[in-house]
């Protein structure tokens, strides 16, 4: 399969619609995976986990990942990350977290629900980070 080039890449990250699989593993184990929204910035792919969710439990006790984004339809696109979680912001720091969300790609309307939902009471989200390096990140124009 051949590689995407740089601009093909980042158009590919930069279109809405796309999920970003997370791969964590439980204190059981076993491997957890969960689609979220996502963003590009300065190099680092951005999401948002909430704080009682097992994805966040799980990246707290061992920041490794695996995320891969990809496309069902042609041209297949396809990316793989591996790499280390830095948290850039914590559970209460909503209005970081709120404008972090204006940036994902949700669907319409959904950067305002993260927003309210920053003050639910099954608590905030946070915003973690992993950092794209050529020795961590895999991308190829798929092949059916």
């Amino acid at each position: 399969m051949p590689k995407l080039t740089d601009d093909e890449l980042q158009d590919f990250l930069d279109e809405r619609g796309h999920l970003a699989r997370i791969g964590t593993v439980d204190a059981d184990g076993f491997p957890r995976v969960l689609p979220l929204w996502f963003v590009v910035e300065d190099g680092a792919l951005l999401f948002t986990p909430r704080s009682p969710a097992i994805i966040w439990h799980n990246l707290v006790r061992d920041p490794k990942v695996g995320i891969s984004i990809d496309e069902e339809a042609a041209p297949w696109r396809k990316v793989t990350v591996q790499g280390v979680v830095e948290v850039r912001h914590q559970p209460g720091d909503e209005g970081q977290v709120a404008a972090a969300a204006v940036g994902l790609d949700l669907p319409v309307g959904g950067a305002e629900i993260v927003a309210q939902r920053e003050h639910a009471p099954d608590g905030g989200r946070q915003v973690a980070a992993v950092e794209f390096f050529a020795q961590n990140l895999a991308h190829f124009l798929g092949e059916k």
